[in-house]
């Protein structure tokens, strides 16, 4: 019984320790697809404007 909560103490520890760096990490891989999918689709309305 103790040991499961110190266990849950630990995780709660971690969680706290840990999850700004996920949510850094998860913003970080959002807005680089973003650039990245900014880039592609204005390549492709550049080459529509050269098609016209």
């Amino acid at each position: 019984m103790v040991f499961s909560d110190v266990l849950f103490q630990l995780y709660s520890v971690l969680i706290i320790l840990f999850w700004p760096v996920v949510l850094v990490v998860v913003v970080y891989a959002v807005l680089k697809l973003m650039k990245e999918q900014n880039k592609y689709l204005s390549e492709i309305s550049e080459e529509l404007k050269k098609n016209k």
